[in-house]
């Protein structure tokens, strides 16, 4: 898989100390902590490597630490790990883009899990005394979708959602949002990032569905650019136009944990095909359609 960003070709000596690294992965991300920063200063060489994975993993485990303790985040890792699920939403949008939640921080976490899983979820929530919660249908009748979510209240008044996707991939759920911002995600050993230069800069796309005025407005208030389609652009699309259709192994990628290497990568086990509309009518664009008068 693809990296966030292209590679950096500085020549460090492989034998700089691990604290001397440390130092200067903070002095160069301090002004950006982008992911795709980190990402570019971990192909420097193994000392580097090093560093970066603990730069990230500490930020995983601060920005979920908001809404639970490290107990609790220790076993919501072990279950995503047995069940193939993932983490999304803000909370992924948050380790990727830092910069997006400095005044706004995620004010929910959302977990996406297979067909069939929810069972576990329940007694994941039973064994931390997580009573107060609701379930609902979403889409029953749609087989790309996500078929029902549990609202979990937390101890600290937080809530936590879990969407079972309608097969056993939970990619499904993930790709049938509404928003690209949204297909930012963490499992217990990667991050993955489906549009990776328009995360970067904080450009976001509407997919099939409409997003809700919250979500709009929790956009607005983290300053990045919404747009309901690419049709008033006045440069092509790119990436992100509607008419291309991506493949789900072929996603930017980042290994957070060590033990990445051992475990099951829900990626490169699935292969799906996704787009995020039907149609283009970006007039700079070479996959635009005629428009009907």
């Amino acid at each position: 898989m693809p990296s966030l960003l292209p590679l950096v070709t500085m020549s460090i000596p492989e034998q700089l100390p691990a604290d001397i690294v440390s130092c200067i992965i903070e002095q160069a991300t301090s002004n950006e902590p982008s992911l795709s920063k980190l990402v570019q200063l971990s192909h420097i060489n193994s000392v580097f490597v090093e560093s970066c994975c603990s730069v990230v993993s500490t930020r995983v485990r601060s920005v979920i630490r908001t809404f639970m303790d490290d107990g609790v985040m220790d076993s919501l890792f072990k279950i995503l790990e047995s069940v193939h699920g993932l983490i999304g939403g803000s909370v992924a949008l948050d380790v990727i883009e830092p910069d997006f939640f400095i005044d706004h921080p995620p004010g929910d976490i959302d977990i996406m899990t297979p067909s069939g899983t929810m069972t576990e979820w329940v007694g994941w929530c039973d064994s931390h005394g997580f009573v107060d919660r609701e379930t609902g249908e979403v889409n029953p009748d749609r087989e790309d979708s996500t078929k029902s979510i549990l609202w979990v209240r937390m101890h600290n008044g937080m809530e936590l959602k879990i969407h079972q996707s309608q097969s056993s991939s939970v990619l499904l759920t993930l790709l049938s949002s509404n928003l690209m911002l949204q297909m930012n995600t963490i499992s217990p050993f990667r991050i993955y990032c489906f549009y990776p230069w328009m995360t970067i800069n904080g450009i976001l796309i509407s997919c099939q569905g409409s997003p809700t005025t919250y979500d709009i407005d929790q956009l607005e208030c983290r300053l990045i650019e919404y747009y309901w389609s690419t049709c008033l652009w006045n440069r092509p699309c790119g990436r992100g136009c509607p008419m291309i259709w991506h493949l789900s192994y072929g996603v930017g990628m980042y290994e957070w944990s060590r033990r990445a290497h051992l475990s099951y990568d829900v990626f490169a086990e699935t292969h799906l095909q996704w787009g995020i509309g039907n149609d283009c009518y970006n007039v700079h664009c070479p996959y635009r359609v005629q428009e009907i008068d």
